[in-house]
């Protein structure tokens, strides 16, 4: 355990005078008990802080948080742990306790300023109500809160003449806030205590998992909306393609059509060819062929009896004019 500074040195320091000294200069003393869990690799210290005007009070905190023995504060906080967490669930919140206390609340406010500034934040505030001669302790856990919104503060006093809700409407949030009288018991100071570390480790590890999952959900929510985008780009892209495509489809329709219409065209302007040919090859050979052959049956008729072979010729010649013909006619009429 370490002396910080001694009752007369703190009652010399005025906080109305010295608002910006450090404020372990307004700490009474500084008590540090050895690690009670040694499982993590990179010990959390646990700070408690203790405000009260009477140094006998004070030093019963010290005595109460920085106890030995079998039923101090090492022992009572595996069966807080026990009654709050299922086995495996949260790390032990704490290797080593720190108190830190203080006889006004300039000094307390400043401490915890100090704290947060550091980024080593009390757990616990014990704050007596009446702080004489300075401000009282209403006034300072107003103060507190508003420099650390997460700090459970115990609310303490001797009289009667304090309300507690009045008190939970000017130090809000009354989920983290508490109340009891003095004279107080040795077991109510370390129960308190051991179960609002607790309750503030659990919220800070609970805290410290939603930061992770929205860093993670930022994370992820960015990459679906370049992947979104990137669909989209890709879409329009496809859309673009298959409009060229159906272009293309359209164009190559168009065309086959052109050509079936070409091809008729065609088959249409060779089948008229064909029949104004056969038509002229029957009009015109087919006469001659016709008139051919009556020359032919002519000279048959004129030839003599004697003359068998030249008649044989005419006869040969009549019937190839006859197949002629006929060949002509089927030409021309298919």
């Amino acid at each position: 355990m370490l002396l910080a500074l001694s009752f007369a040195a703190l009652r010399s320091i005025d906080p109305c005078t010295s608002p910006t000294a450090p404020a372990r200069a307004y700490l009474i003393r500084l008590f540090k008990k050895e690690p009670i869990h040694m499982e993590t690799s990179q010990p959390e210290t646990l700070r408690i802080l203790a405000v009260d005007d009477d140094e006998n009070t004070l030093e019963l905190y010290k005595r109460i948080l920085c106890a030995e023995g079998p039923r101090g504060i090492e022992f009572h906080w595996k069966e807080i742990e026990a009654k709050l967490f299922p086995s495996g669930v949260l790390p032990r919140p704490a290797s080593r306790l720190e108190v830190v206390l203080c006889q006004q609340g300039g000094y307390a406010v400043e401490a915890v300023k100090e704290a947060v500034a550091n980024k080593q934040p009390f757990a616990v505030a014990f704050i007596d109500v009446h702080l004489p001669p300075g401000p009282d302790g209403i006034w300072t856990a107003e103060q507190v809160r508003a420099c650390d919104p997460f700090l459970e503060i115990v609310i303490v006093t001797g009289l009667a003449d304090v309300d507690p809700i009045e008190i939970s409407h000017r130090v809000p949030p009354i989920g983290k806030l508490l109340y009891f009288r003095k004279p107080f018991h040795t077991q109510e100071v370390q129960q308190f205590s051991l179960a609002l570390s607790a309750k503030w480790y659990a919220e800070r590890h609970l805290r410290i998992i939603q930061e992770n999952l929205e860093a993670l959900i930022e994370k992820r929510t960015v990459e679906l909306s370049r992947l979104n985008q990137q669909l989209k780009e890709e879409i329009a892209e496809r859309t673009l393609a298959k409009a060229a495509l159906d272009r293309v489809n359209e164009k190559l329709r168009w065309e086959h059509k052109e050509r079936e219409l070409l091809s008729q065209r065609i088959i249409n302007l060779l089948e008229s060819d064909r029949h104004r040919i056969a038509m002229e090859l029957h009009d015109h050979i087919g006469q001659i062929l016709t008139t051919m052959k009556m020359d032919l049956e002519i000279v048959e008729s004129n030839l003599k009896a004697g003359d068998e072979e030249l008649r044989h010729r005419v006869r040969a010649a009549k019937e190839k004019a006859s197949q002629a013909i006929a060949d002509v006619k089927n030409i021309a009429y298919g």
